[in-house]
């Protein structure tokens, strides 16, 4: 079945090929322009931005919010906050710190909980699915520091782009975008973006690839947090102007917040809302706000720029008193303060599109100047899909097809204004830009590209290189003898110890950064959860098993006579100790925002896990020996001795005062394995037991550390 948009495009085709007579390109209601602006095909920088949203991927959106109270810990942030943005139109929300600006943009985007108050979209109470249509870039720009700002932007591209394009169009996309923030030097491309710790991208052109990435999710309501922060003059104004642009041409509603723009940027805001104290201090028309102190006796002075003046009026707590009251007296007229119960998507839409845009052709507008077939199938009470859905090639060939959808009963009126209509919309837009697999896979690319610069270095290298030398050299050619039986068993033990001990610390030292990251994706609703961490147990694989192998490989070749059963048995216990390892480190790492508490709860877990060991306390006090089976250092000991006692060359007797019975009393050559690793059961089915905890060990903290990601401390907004 054919979205209801595609439908409507149809029809907008249609209405074009009667006028002009040629089907050479096919129109869609994007591509019209706003009569009342000046100009037409406005470009930044020699780049055109009136065709950058892609067809049947845009609904422009009309923002109204009323009544708005939040609070935190007993702390009112937000006071009977209202006013609205139309499609089109730039909204910039000024006030000093702490007025409460970042707060109300996160209740915008539904990622913060209101206590009061109504949030809606063409009069569509905001919900789930309408959600999808808001981008926020967060005053916090959070990326994977080692990845290059190159393969940030085709990540997010590809990642947020609708698999209805192609790559060739992403990629386009993509380098529209960059050029319009002027990210698309070859030399910045190729540079790191950085962190705190490793130096990348400047604060500005991190700033600038925040806004570009969100942009990528073409959305209908954009909210920006901060554009102009860490930016000099010149980009910052460059910035405003870009989302000036997009908003005008791809009819967005852009929202965005700053402390005291420069007297050009205030010239470009269509919209001021002015707060402080939580509360609103001013609402309306930019060319209005003047006028409107004037009329309060705070008058400017000649050549004073207007942001500047309304900022230092806030800080006087009697005109702020003045002000406040001011805008809780127009609400009245303002048609913001709240929205009516009969304010139906109809009047929502009708109010904002045919008055502001009565050229534009959009699937709310009344259809105009067609043939008198298509008026009729306009006109005629449609259901969520057209009855005639005209199938539009690109050479200007059209078929008809048929939909066996009822009539929607409205009086004669057209479903576009239904009730129907908005969750039909939310229904043909696909949850997710791309597929599952999709998914997957950038992610496993991200992922591995991410972890080669991190790990792959010259000091993880050194470091496995010279262990594995020292411990090699330590328990060099080792004879097997019983005298030596304690250092044989402390290699075993020693091994999976020291790397147990790594593989916690470095996973839960490194996951809380990425894990920023992560939940900053998730909210924007970018991807699964699922797929992430798949990927991530994918695309980590190669790293967790390449450095104790290098580990393996030396020090074991060092330790003395060996075959093939005993090496790649002793390879595949370590590797798969480490991977438990790891899971735990990362449940650690989910559930724990504290930095300082992550190390001292891999401590509390790796600590009586290898005192449980089975190595150095050879006989636990029966209230305690319950731990033994939490310690997965136990498992994987135990099974490296069976390997290594079964499997192995056997161990000779000592020549005196042998400890075993079978050496003392048999005269036997070689000790038993049963009198060495005393399971009291069959060797081979004890190693099988042993196997199957740590993969028991490991399926439970790869799950609870998924459950962790989804349910603990999760974003606000997840989709």
């Amino acid at each position: 079945m054919l979205p209801l948009s595609y439908g409507l495009e149809v029809i907008h085709f249609l209405e074009h090929h009667k006028t002009h007579g040629h089907h050479h390109r096919h129109y869609h209601y994007h591509q019209h322009q706003n009569p009342h602006k000046a100009h037409e095909n406005i470009r930044v920088d020699g780049t055109f931005l009136d065709d950058l949203v892609p067809e049947n991927q845009h609904i422009p959106l009309k923002l109204v919010f009323s009544g708005i109270y939040m609070s935190c810990n007993g702390k009112a942030i937000l006071k009977d906050v209202c006013g609205k943005a139309e499609p089109g139109e730039l909204l910039a929300i000024m006030g000093p710190s702490g007025s409460g600006k970042t707060s109300l943009l996160n209740a915008l985007s539904g990622r913060a909980p209101i206590d009061k108050g109504a949030i809606t979209l063409n009069g569509k109470m905001l919900n789930k699915d309408l959600k999808r249509h808001i981008a926020l870039a967060q005053q916090q720009d959070l990326f994977m520091s080692n990845l290059t700002l190159g393969y940030t932007l085709k990540f997010y591209s590809k990642m947020r782009l609708p698999s209805t394009m192609t790559d060739e169009q992403k990629m386009d996309f993509k380098n529209r975008i960059a050029s319009l923030f002027k990210l698309d030097d070859p030399l910045l491309l190729e540079t790191n973006m950085g962190d705190v710790l490793q130096r990348g991208l400047s604060g500005g052109e991190i700033k600038r690839a925040n806004i570009a990435c969100e942009m990528f999710s073409l959305p209908s309501v954009l909210l920006v947090d901060e554009p102009t922060t860490g930016l000099d003059s010149h980009n910052a104004l460059n910035v405003i102007q870009v989302l000036k642009d997009y908003a005008v041409n791809n009819h967005t509603t852009v929202v965005v917040t700053v402390h005291q723009p420069s007297s050009l940027m205030f010239q470009m805001f269509d919209k001021l809302l002015v707060m402080a104290e939580a509360k609103v201090a001013y609402f309306g028309s930019r060319t209005d706000v003047i006028d409107k102190f004037a009329e309060l006796d705070m008058r400017i002075q000649p050549h004073y720029n207007p942001a500047d003046f309304i900022v230092d009026q806030l800080y006087d707590s009697k005109k702020l008193e003045k002000l406040t009251v001011a805008a809780q007296e127009a609400r009245c007229t303002a048609n913001c303060s709240n929205v009516p119960t009969d304010y139906t998507e109809k009047d929502a839409v009708k109010s904002s599109y045919e008055n502001q845009y009565p050229s534009i052709r959009c699937p709310f507008c009344e259809v105009q100047g067609m043939h008198a077939r298509e008026k009729e199938l306009a006109d005629k009470p449609t259901a969520v899909t057209l009855q005639t859905i005209m199938n539009v090639s690109r050479n200007g060939t059209h078929n008809v097809v048929k939909s066996n959808s009822e009539s929607d009963q409205d009086s004669g009126r057209s479903s576009l204004f239904s009730d129907s209509y908005h969750s039909s919309l939310a229904e043909n837009i696909d949850k997710w830009a791309i597929p599952f697999w999709t998914q997957m896979r950038l992610l496993t690319e991200r992922n591995f590209t991410e972890v080669i610069s991190r790990c792959m270095t010259k000091v993880n290298w050194i470091h496995a290189i010279l262990l594995s030398l020292v411990v090699g050299g330590l328990w060099c050619q080792i004879p097997r003898r019983e005298e030596n039986l304690s250092s044989i068993k402390g290699w075993m033990f020693f091994s999976s110890a020291i790397w147990l001990l790594t593989a916690v610390f470095e996973t839960m030292t490194l996951f809380p950064s990425e894990r920023a990251v992560i939940n900053r994706e998730r909210a924007s609703g970018m991807y699964r959860l699922s797929a992430y961490y798949c990927a991530k147990m994918i695309g980590e694989l190669p790293f967790v098993i390449i450095f104790p192998s290098v580990f393996h490989f030396i020090s074991y070749s060092l330790f003395g006579p060996q075959n093939i059963t005993t090496f790649v048995g002793h390879w595949g216990i370590l590797l798969l100790s480490i991977l438990v390892s790891q899971s735990v480190g990362l449940f650690i790492g989910a559930i724990c925002y504290d930095a300082r508490k992550g190390p001292v709860i891999c401590s509390l877990y790796s600590l009586p896990t290898i005192l449980f060991g089975g190595y150095f306390v050879s006989s636990i006090p029966y209230w305690l020996s319950w731990l033994r089976y939490t310690s997965t250092v136990n498992y994987a000991f135990n099974a490296m001795q069976i390997v290594e006692f079964v499997y192995g060359n056997p161990i000779i007797c000592a020549a005196e005062k042998s400890i075993y019975d079978a050496c003392r009393v048999g005269n036997a050559t070689f000790i038993p394995p049963s009198n060495i690793i005393k399971t009291g059961e069959d060797p081979v089915f004890c190693l099988w037991i042993d196997i199957l905890m740590l993969i028991f060990h490991l399926i439970l903290f790869r799950v609870l550390s998924y459950l962790a990601l989804k349910f603990y401390r999760s974003p606000t907004r997840t989709i």
